[in-house]
């Protein structure tokens, strides 16, 4: 794994963890706290990671804390 691979998938997982952990903030939000300016370059980054949107993965992820 190259050195940005590294990065990106750091902060991949980063927002995956903001998104469960802090309801609080917006998608545009967790997007700029990990590094991605651009909001729907981080969606289609997450989308591309996970499968999911980020929505979507913090919904799913708070039903099963239910």
């Amino acid at each position: 794994m190259t050195p940005l691979q590294y990065l990106f998938d750091y902060r991949i997982r980063q927002a995956a963890y903001l998104l469960v952990t802090r309801k609080d903030l917006q998608v545009q939000e967790v997007s700029e706290q990990v590094g991605f300016p651009d909001t729907s370059r981080f969606i289609n980054a997450f989308r591309n990671f996970y499968g999911v949107t980020p929505k979507q993965y913090s919904k799913t992820a708070y039903q099963g804390n239910n």
